[in-house]
């Protein structure tokens, strides 16, 4: 349920001749955090076991 309602936040959020632009970066982001994400995590796993990966998210998810 999340992307759909970004993508409706961006359409209510910028005007119509900035819409194509604003989601096009929402769906470049979301690209990149995952594959930027996945790469974070194995190198995580790979320094501190598997314990340490939760440990980042939870303190980034603290931090947000």
């Amino acid at each position: 349920m999340i992307p759909p309602n970004c993508i409706s936040a961006v359409a209510d959020i910028f005007p119509p001749e900035r819409r194509g632009k604003a989601i096009g970066w929402l769906v470049s982001a979301t690209g990149i955090s995952a594959a930027l994400g996945i790469a974070i995590v194995a190198f995580l796993l790979s320094v501190g076991g598997w314990r340490l990966p939760l440990h980042a998210i939870g303190a980034v998810t603290l931090v947000v």
